[in-house]
């Protein structure tokens, strides 16, 4: 009896200079003894196929590539759990990995795709120089309104207005540069966000 079970591909991201990687595939446990179990590595869009593991008559056999940077869990058919850990990953193993369990017939029974990706920073460096620059530009307005303030304040005195004149003279104008720096910044932060994603 032919029983194919596909789980759709599942997307795995790593970051530069960790040091293992899961290519994740939980299944039922109690799998039969007979079962063979593969992982294979396609290269590029497939015109290379690495049989990086092999379980077969309860034998492993490994790619020499992959010999010590590949483990698998203890007690597989047991558990169900036929997940794959890829040790130092490199930039060519950013690829599409299949676990393709067979009963004895040669049948497919279950069958699991892994795109392995390395995670992009471009979102996390945005983020924080947003952060950054929100930051900044609020300490420069606190300093800009501050400064400015006194500056018209002794303007006005000096020009002999009278003090209620002088202190609303002095909002107006601080609160305008303020907003003109704002404006300055939100300009300025969306181009830092628009070429962080680039």
């Amino acid at each position: 009896m032919l029983c194919f079970v596909v789980l759709s591909a599942h997307d795995v991201e790593v970051e530069e200079g960790e040091d293992s990687v899961k290519l994740p595939f939980q299944t039922t446990g109690d799998l039969p003894a007979d079962v063979q179990v593969s992982w294979r590595c396609f290269i590029g869009n497939g015109e290379d196929i690495l049989n990086i593991f092999v379980y077969k008559n309860g034998e492993e056999t490994r790619h020499d590539a992959y010999r010590e940077r590949i483990r698998m869990e203890n007690d597989m058919l047991r558990t169900g759990n036929l997940s794959l850990t890829l040790m130092n990953p490199r930039d060519e193993d950013m690829q599409t990995y299949r676990c393709i369990v067979k009963n004895k017939g040669g049948y497919f029974i279950r069958l699991k795709t892994v795109k392995l990706k390395r995670r992009s920073r471009n979102k996390d460096t945005g983020q924080t120089s947003l952060s950054l620059s929100m930051e900044g530009c609020l300490f420069v307005s606190i300093w800009l309104f501050c400064f400015c303030f006194v500056f018209f304040l002794v303007v006005c005195q000096f020009s002999r207005f009278l003090l209620v004149d002088c202190v609303w003279l002095c909002l107006i104008g601080c609160l305008s540069l303020v907003f003109c720096n704002w404006l300055f910044f939100s300009v300025w932060l969306c181009l830092v966000v628009c070429l962080s994603h680039f």
